[in-house]
């Protein structure tokens, strides 16, 4: 398979990330909290110069699932002090969240978001007509996860993206809004999930997790800030093993010199979502969205 066009999961990934961007953007409300908007929008004016937006391309590389066991957790720092991994999102129900986290305040470039996960019910991971229990178990994320890291996260997601749901995703925006943090794939920041090694359920496909597949991403993103999600680990037992195998061979490619070589040939500078964050006017950030619903799309 060529790199020099755009793959068809690659397509697929981009164009449901625009419509979910521009959904969102259009019906995008201001967030409730002056205080927070003035102090993003005074950080703003202070080093507009240095401002990650005005960069032609930035990336943050985010790695899901802080806190699912050792090797993960292992695998994620490896891949943020030896290769290009930026963020991690932190389960914090997980049963080594709380050692992840001591861990992760030796890394302090590391951003820290929230992986969301609910409880599994009937279709998918929860009843989706129950939003008051969805918000309800969000916030008491959020509230772990303060209690855990001592701030609120810098952005939100979820596990195989539930907030892809748009009823459901109206409340990650709402408690997004909130704590003045974006959503994944609700926000300016162009979401790109195509680096995945099983497409179909089960079926393990290397192509897309290997160094030319990843130097292809890298080579063909957008202008603006993006977001490429990963799920690196050492070898080992790992609990998710439906995608275990697969996240040593991320790892691997995460951590090549070929990849760190292409952004810096690209020009693509590399950040996390406290950098964004800090040069990004609150009212970019996608706020609660109204009269919006649709099934939740499986990865």
């Amino acid at each position: 398979m060529g790199f020099d066009s755009t793959t068809e999961h690659d397509f697929r990934g981009r164009s449901r990330r625009r419509f979910l961007t521009t959904g969102a953007a259009s019906l995008a409300l201001a967030l409730t909290s002056t205080p927070l908007r003035r102090s993003v929008a005074a950080a703003a004016a202070t080093d507009e110069s240095a401002s990650p937006a005005r960069a032609a391309r930035s990336l943050i590389v985010n790695a899901d699932d802080l806190g699912l066991c050792e090797v993960v957790d292992e695998g994620i720092f490896d891949a943020h002090v030896h290769g290009i991994v930026s963020s991690a999102s932190l389960l914090v129900r997980a049963p080594h969240a709380a050692d992840a986290v001591r861990a992760a305040f030796r890394h302090p470039n590391l951003g820290l978001g929230l992986h969301a996960t609910f409880p599994k019910g009937q279709g998918w991971a929860f009843e989706q007509r129950n939003l008051p229990a969805v918000r309800h178990d969000l916030e008491q994320q959020v509230a772990t996860f303060i209690k855990l890291v001592g701030a609120p996260p810098d952005h939100l997601d979820s596990h195989h993206h539930i907030h892809r749901a748009f009823n459901v995703g109206r409340v990650f925006l709402e408690v997004g809004a909130r704590y003045g943090i974006p959503v994944r794939g609700l926000s300016e920041v162009t979401f790109v999930g195509s680096f995945y090694g099983q497409w179909v359920y089960g079926k393990t496909e290397l192509t897309y997790i290997e160094v030319d597949y990843l130097v292809g991403l890298l080579q063909r993103l957008d202008p603006g800030i993006s977001e490429l999600s990963c799920h690196p680990a050492r070898p080992g037992s790992i609990l998710d093993e439906v995608y275990g195998p697969e996240r040593a061979v991320e790892l691997k490619t995460l951590t090549e010199a070929k990849v760190k070589d292409t952004l810096r040939e690209e020009g693509i500078q590399l950040i996390n979502f406290r950098d964004y964050l800090k040069h990004t006017p609150a009212t970019v950030l996608a706020a609660p969205c109204r009269g919006i619903s649709a099934t939740v799309e499986p990865r």
